[in-house]
């Protein structure tokens, strides 16, 4: 399908010549890694003389991006942003996470510009999403890192361990004030008293839970003491309350 049109001209083979060309979208699957053939839409310069389809380096490295992405997404492995992310919550250079690694620098580099990387690379770099792995990590190779980088990242991962316990809550104007009024009259700052609702609420809810899960053990108790052959059961001479005080005093 035509989608439109380059005043730009591209050498054809066919025609031997620079020809002007269109731009249409087509299915087609690329080879990723010698491992899969993966299909994607493509878009694809074509001829408009003789309809033969032209060598574009832009498209060609956007349709190879869209083969990437799809076979990342297939494979569960990290995207660019992804790979980006990790390294800038640690605040750390390329050089940096390169040697934290073990891995050589051009190696990290390419995996940013889009490079995929392999099974194990992939694999290390999710553990280390998790600051407690960067930690171990650092322990085991800190002869790669220079001393201020080592004060950088310890200092990083404390301030992210800490953090992972905080509760961050975000409220509107009006409910803040009331909140804060509330705390005022307790005597608690707003921190303390946010953090008494929450956990009064999530107790509550456990306590709930746990009600629930004995009402239903109390029933199938109930049940399976009525449907026991070795039970002699008499509506009225017991009742289910009895039976309910007698599995709870067992």
């Amino acid at each position: 399908m035509q989608e439109s049109k380059d005043i730009d001209k591209l050498f054809c083979d066919k025609c031997d010549d620079f020809v002007e060309y269109n731009i249409e979208s087509i299915k087609e699957s690329r080879n990723i890694l010698n491992q899969e053939e993966i299909e994607i839409n493509a878009k694809v310069a074509v001829c408009k003389n003789c309809k033969e389809k032209l060598f574009h380096e832009k498209l060609d490295k956007e349709n190879q991006k869209r083969a990437f992405d799809k076979f990342r997404e297939k494979k569960n492995i990290l995207s660019v942003k992804e790979i980006k992310d990790i390294r800038k919550k640690y605040k750390l250079t390329q050089k940096e996470i390169s040697r934290l690694l073990g891995w050589g620098e051009i190696t990290y580099h390419r995996y940013e510009k889009g490079s995929l990387p392999d099974q194990t690379h992939n694999n290390q770099l999710r553990l280390i999403k998790e600051p407690s792995n960067v930690k171990i990590l650092l322990e085991n190779n800190s002869d790669n890192l220079s001393n201020k980088t080592i004060k950088k990242l310890h200092k990083r991962l404390e301030e992210m361990i800490a953090n992972k316990n905080k509760v961050e809550v975000t409220l509107p104007e009006e409910l803040y004030k009331q909140i804060k009024m509330k705390a005022e009259k307790d005597k608690m700052n707003i921190s303390e008293y946010l953090l008494f609702l929450i956990t009064k609420e999530n107790a509550a809810d456990k306590a709930e839970k746990e009600i629930n899960k004995l009402k239903k053990d109390i029933q199938t108790s109930i049940l399976r003491y009525k449907t026991s052959p070795a039970a002699v059961w008499n509506q009225k001479s017991i009742s289910e309350e009895k039976v309910k005080y007698k599995i709870k005093n067992k």
